[in-house]
């Protein structure tokens, strides 16, 4: 998923985007739907198509997510793409800014740790002020609902 899914003016904004992934994510852990989904894979999708037919349209690689790892969907990092995305939209953050962001946001959760800094600073002292920001700076009014 990238912001460049949400940003389209004729998408949802992101509190309704944030809405419909509660709401289908309350659907999906339902006690019918969870049976559904280990007895008929295919029904389990078409129903959650069906019920969700706007946001399947409108955001597809977001509805798979939601569908089929809702267990492991990561609402955390998904209410700051939101928070990035409104202050990106109001200006608040550039485009680039907020690109870079979400670049280095993956680096720092998935490749940071992999490299062997001694031998590789040179090739990243370029980027050195964000792989070393913190970039759970990102706040607003989307918050992971307990």
């Amino acid at each position: 998923m990238s912001l460049e899914e949400v940003k389209n003016e004729e998408r949802f904004n992101t509190d309704k985007l944030e809405n419909v992934v509660y709401e289908m994510l309350e659907y999906i852990r339902s006690p019918n739907i969870i049976q559904l989904k280990k007895t008929d894979k295919e029904i389990y999708i078409s129903t959650l198509e069906t019920k969700f037919v706007d946001f399947k349209d409108r955001y597809p690689k977001l509805f798979q997510m939601v569908m089929l790892y809702e267990d492991q969907f990561d609402l955390k990092k998904f209410m700051w793409m939101l928070n990035l995305l409104d202050q990106r939209n109001e200006g608040i953050i550039s485009e680039d800014s907020s690109d870079k962001k979400m670049v280095f946001r993956e680096f720092n959760e998935n490749v940071k740790n992999k490299i062997d800094w001694d031998k590789e600073k040179n090739n990243f002292v370029q980027y050195q002020d964000y792989i070393n920001q913190d970039l759970n700076d990102v706040t607003g009014r989307h918050k992971v609902k307990e």
